[in-house]
């Protein structure tokens, strides 16, 4: 079973608590902030971890560069794809194939 997979099912299976917790301890891993495509707006309504949360609601409307390869959650989760921010998160592109 591919790494993303059982993250996923370990995170449904967790409590709210242990599901805050993970994602707060992985957004200091996320370098979302350092991306060109991320914006003042972005930072102002503290949009991150998109391979997890989703493309962006509001703000991130345009490609200006990808780090998601860079990412150290990226590996650690394994995920494959990029540029969550505009195209959803990794599950949401995997079910786009």
């Amino acid at each position: 079973m591919p790494k993303y997979t059982k993250l996923l099912e370990k995170l449904r299976m967790s409590s709210e608590e242990e599901q805050s917790k993970f994602i707060f301890d992985n957004k200091n891993l996320c370098v979302c902030r350092t991306c060109r495509s991320y914006n003042p707006c972005a930072e102002k309504n503290k949009e991150v971890l998109f391979c997890l949360a989703g493309e962006s609601p509001i703000c991130i409307k345009e490609a200006k560069g990808c780090y998601c390869h860079r990412c150290p959650f990226h590996f650690k989760a394994g995920l494959t794809k990029g540029f969550f921010c505009l195209r959803g998160s990794e599950e949401e592109q995997r079910k786009k194939k």
